[in-house]
């Protein structure tokens, strides 16, 4: 498998090793950097300084947007290339306070690229003592044109090289970003429809049920592929069964107060759809189709006859949204073997004008009344499990806005919940 295909989180010496057997040469979507780039003599970071020098990181910054502006790639700093007219790797070259370094480049590459990037990940191999590389996978952007603020020059990616866009190709990328906003916009405004039709006419979204009197609440997680053409074959057969049973026990403290969410599900109700394939339980249910969409519903029902009105509890909505983004997961890493962004959007629906909404983990108390029936969170952006805990404290945060309390604190994800099976 070449690196192209990995996971960031799996590569090793040995596939940095296998590019200089290979001898691989630079291309579209490879950035060979011996070391951090200086005007005069080693850059300052080198020489043992706690500073990267500007020209080094104007050198990076220039790679890793025209990375952004085309097709993606990665940037391995700390590899040396043969003399060779078409230059190939030759043999690494270790940086200094490598893990020091990947901290520091994450924050100055952050804030000195317009609009803000953040379909970029990092990855340092220490490889003797504190010595090592660092490799920077770069995925193609949504938000394309980006611009370095360093220079304020946008670039692009042509063969090996990273060269200034002209102003025509930096109005072709701003259409064409353009078009893909819009697609993604209609798509999720279809998939809005479809959740408050299925609410209004009183039956239970995709289950065979006989139309009752009750109230109800809905909560919908859509995930839609952002920059990508992607198609699962036989997305029946890929998804055989729905079991996530990773560790199920989650407790977090939020705002002083303690939830536990059980995040294992398997789902015991699987039948095909047009292009996809839907998967149900009570009153969960779960839709994957060959275009990458997926997406999590849950009904829950209110009989009038029963004291409480419809409520939702903050928990449900980090379940949901847990068990939509392992499915993304899933088909990126187990099924398409490729990284690429996804867009989340989050409704809430109550068929009732008076909704409780529970911050805590005990449902008869600890909850506010809200007086909201159709709720859309603000979108949100997914590119990999390492973005979840930052994704959760969004959320949270969004929530209790909502509810016109300030969130307070911040949700911990325990180390070694995200792995994936």
């Amino acid at each position: 498998m070449s690196i192209f295909e990995k996971d960031l989180r799996d590569i090793d010496e040995s596939d940095l090793n296998k590019l200089i057997s290979d001898k691989i040469s630079e291309d579209e979507r490879l950035e060979f950097k011996e070391t951090l780039s200086s005007n005069k003599g080693p850059d300052s970071w080198i020489e043992g300084k706690d500073k990267v020098g500007d020209k080094a990181l104007i050198t990076l910054i220039k790679e890793i947007v025209a990375f952004a502006n085309t097709e993606g790639g990665f940037l391995i700093l700390g590899m040396k290339e043969s003399d060779e007219i078409k230059p190939k790797a030759k043999k690494l070259t270790l940086i200094p306070r490598i893990v020091e370094l990947t901290e520091k480049l994450k924050h100055q590459i952050r804030d000195l690229i317009e609009p803000t990037l953040i379909n970029i990940r990092y990855k340092e191999l220490e490889l003797n003592s504190d010595k090592g590389v660092l490799i920077i996978r770069v995925e193609r952007s949504q938000n394309a044109p980006h611009r370095s603020l360093k220079d304020k020059e946008c670039y692009i990616r042509r063969n090996d090289r990273s060269e200034k866009m002209t102003m025509r190709e930096i109005k072709d990328i701003a259409f064409l970003r353009l078009k893909n906003d819009e697609l993604l916009i209609s798509s999720f405004e279809n998939r809005k429809k479809i959740f408050e039709n299925n609410l209004e006419s009183k039956i239970i979204p995709y289950r065979f049920s006989e139309e009752q009197d009750e109230n109800r609440l809905g909560l919908r997680v859509t995930l839609i592929p952002v920059n990508e053409n992607i198609f699962i074959h036989d997305v029946y057969k890929k998804f055989d069964y729905m079991d996530f049973k990773f560790n199920q026990r989650f407790k977090a403290n939020l705002n002083g107060e303690i939830i536990n969410s059980n995040l294992g599900y398997k789902a015991q109700n699987k039948y095909p759809i047009i292009r996809g394939v839907r998967f149900y339980d009570k009153l969960l249910n779960f839709e994957i189709q060959e275009s990458g969409l997926i997406e999590a519903t849950l009904v829950d029902l209110y009989y009038p006859s029963i004291s409480w009105s419809p409520m939702l509890h903050i928990k449900w909505l980090f379940e949901l949204v847990y068990r939509s983004l392992m499915i993304s997961e899933k088909v990126k890493k187990n099924i398409l073997g490729f990284n690429f962004e996804y867009a989340i959007e989050i409704q809430l629906i109550s068929s009732v004008e008076k909704m409780n909404v529970g911050l805590f983990h005990h449902r008869n108390s600890g909850y506010l009344e809200v007086f909201k029936k159709n709720v859309l969170f603000p979108r949100y952006s997914f590119l990999g499990v390492e973005e979840i805990e930052k994704i959760f404290n969004l959320i949270a945060k969004d929530f209790y806005a909502m509810c016109e309390l300030d969130f307070k604190s911040s949700l911990n994800i325990p180390e070694g919940f995200l792995a994936i099976n």
